[in-house]
């Protein structure tokens, strides 16, 4: 697995041997990134589902100033770990071995710009998410005009997801995985 692009463009991260991680492909971090940085600047990146904590990597070398990986599988985990050491970016990073759920909570009001939701696929099914999705206004983790991104199966086309406080900006497929991307409205003061 290699950085795509940032300032660590081209570093090979250490991957985990079978299948308890799918790894988002370099043309889906591409895109995403691509998508994102042209709409927001990228300072906080909160990686929910982090399996090998590829994506929220990714971020960190493209700028993000905090990058908060929330994985409770401890084998996934002390990868990520490894990867950060490897980069040197242990201040810029936070490891939390936790349910998703039990994270959004403790990260109450942390305003994050940018969310990545990776589940396994099969729990990457709508009523699911959704009930993420809310969990994360209800408890204020997104900042304001930040952004919510899904990594879904492209076999299961991504539900466009009524909640008032979201917008959906774009769904696309890359090969096996789709993205989708909701910002969060304006608040009118």
């Amino acid at each position: 697995m290699i950085i795509t692009g940032g300032i660590y463009k081209g570093r090979k991260l250490k991957t985990v041997k079978g299948d308890t991680v799918r790894c988002s492909t370099a043309l889906l971090k591409e895109s995403l990134f691509n998508i994102l940085t042209a709409r927001v600047n990228i300072d906080s990146f909160l990686d929910l589902f982090a399996g090998s904590g590829s994506v929220g990597i990714e971020a960190l070398s493209r700028g993000a100033k905090k990058v908060v990986f929330v994985e409770k599988n401890t084998n996934n985990v002390n990868l990520i770990c490894s990867n950060v050491s490897l980069l040197g970016a242990e201040k810029e990073t936070r490891v939390m071995k936790i349910m998703a759920e039990k994270a959004i909570g403790l990260l109450k009001n942390s305003q994050f710009d940018v969310i990545f939701i990776d589940p396994p696929y099969e729990l990457a099914k709508p009523p699911y998410i959704k009930e993420i999705f809310q969990l994360i206004l209800d408890h204020n983790v997104l900042s304001e005009n930040g952004y919510l991104v899904l990594e879904y199966p492209a076999y299961d086309e991504a539900e466009i997801f009524e909640i008032d406080d979201l917008e959906l900006v774009k769904s696309k497929n890359y090969g096996k995985s789709g993205l989708a991307i909701w910002v969060q409205k304006s608040v009118s003061k």
